[in-house]
């Protein structure tokens, strides 16, 4: 275990209850960097990779921008988020595993005991979800990595850009921060991929994709 883990947290009982969980374990206790932060700006030392456990209740849609910053700033790191259960579906946490996310927690049974278990998982190298989203992140990550598929769908180049940052369950807003374009314009892509690809919505995009692909073939 290389990581020193730094807690996240804007609530600060939120903070408090991660670190004396994380604190009280033999092992993760001396990794623990003090004290918690409340913002990603007030980190020690940026250069440190870190594994992060934050409070995924305020971050939603600021989790893939986030990632990236910090993937940046601290090299290595990795990220374990502790979520609500009564939002945290399984969409949301395709959506996390896509944006960067190394692990999801749920607040829900014994989640004190689960959180430990997370930390030594991801510190280990895995990933902390479940098998069904760990399994619907290979089928998509797949379905991103088949050019000819990509080629076949008569999408223009930006659409297929967009397109594989819907399949990676990402809102408008964070394809508009990653293309560097307008939320309006992102609108308008998104549109056209779902008309192209005769999806009613996202939900169905993939079998969308796959019915394409079956008629290109036929």
């Amino acid at each position: 275990m290389d990581l020193q883990i730094q807690v996240i947290a804007r609530n600060p009982i939120v903070a408090n209850v991660l670190t004396q969980i994380l604190s009280q374990d033999h092992d993760l206790g001396g990794l623990l960097a003090h004290p918690p932060i409340d913002h990603f700006d007030a980190l020690v030392e940026p250069g440190q990779a870190y594994l992060f456990v934050f409070d995924g209740w305020n971050l939603q849609e600021q989790s893939t921008e986030i990632t990236r910053l910090l993937r940046v700033q601290c090299p290595g790191s990795k990220f374990l988020a502790l979520a609500p259960a009564r939002t945290c579906n399984n969409a949301e946490m395709l959506r996390l595993l896509f944006s960067g996310i190394d692990g999801v927690v749920r607040v829900t049974g014994n989640w004190q005991e689960e959180i430990l278990n997370a930390v030594r998982g991801i510190m280990e190298g895995n990933l902390w979800f479940p098998r069904s989203i760990i399994a619907e992140y290979v089928k998509n990550t797949n379905l991103l990595l088949d050019r000819r598929a990509r080629r076949d769908l008569s999408l223009t180049a930006r659409e297929i850009e967009v397109l594989e940052l819907m399949i990676r369950r990402f809102s408008n807003k964070e394809i508009a921060g990653a293309l560097g374009i307008v939320e309006r314009t992102v609108k308008y892509h998104v549109s056209n991929v779902l008309s192209k690809l005769r999806a009613e919505n996202r939900r169905t995009l993939l079998t969308a994709i796959e019915a394409a692909q079956e008629g290109e073939k036929g």
